[in-house]
């Protein structure tokens, strides 16, 4: 159990490197949105009838500019996300587990397991921001591919995101709900 808990462990300690690259990714990716969506009103023009469809359509410019913003502002919609949801604008800290969801966790009491619980968590909150980024990537799409389902994909990632980025709180509600 000491090698699974170390490797759990040296995994967990690269998550906050890889949200760094993360952010910095969805800001680039923020940039390069906004200055296609600009590109494209701008030689479209305000003639209606310039507009084609797809990846040139009026829908696709307002995505492009409203997702290009949010994905500027990656930091601030993960908050107004998390108060959305949660009614607060950060996500708990994995070491917090224990105090939100005292029923679930007593039966964990070896430090090696609850050094594993809080390395998983950890991990669990950084595929949480990789799907809400997903999920404002697939309503970047969806106006080019109008009827394939990709604003309720979209909409989905971006809520199962921001469940997965404070799963330290949701797992507290659902055992509040489920024990009482």
């Amino acid at each position: 159990m000491q090698g699974f808990a170390a490797f759990i462990q040296r995994v967990s300690d690269l998550v906050p490197p890889f949200q760094a690259l993360a952010v910095a990714f969805c800001f680039i990716a923020g940039t390069v949105f906004l200055i296609r969506g600009i590109l494209v009103a701008a030689q479209h023009g305000d003639t209606p009838s310039r507009y084609t469809s797809g990846a040139h359509s009026k829908n696709a410019v307002i995505a492009h500019l409203v997702i290009g913003a949010f994905l500027l502002a990656l930091p601030s919609v993960v908050s107004a996300s998390l108060e959305t949801l949660f009614m607060t604008s950060t996500a708990a800290q994995p070491t917090e587990i224990f105090a939100y969801a005292p029923e679930a966790m007593k039966t964990i009491t070896d430090q090696n397991a609850r050094t594993i619980v809080i390395a998983l968590l950890r991990i669990v909150q950084i595929i949480g921001l990789i799907g809400l980024i997903r999920g404002l990537f697939l309503l970047n799409a969806a106006p080019v591919h109008p009827g394939s389902g990709l604003v309720g994909k979209g909409i989905t990632h971006v809520i199962g995101g921001t469940l997965a980025i404070n799963i330290v709180v949701f797992v507290g509600m659902i055992e509040s709900l489920v024990v009482g």
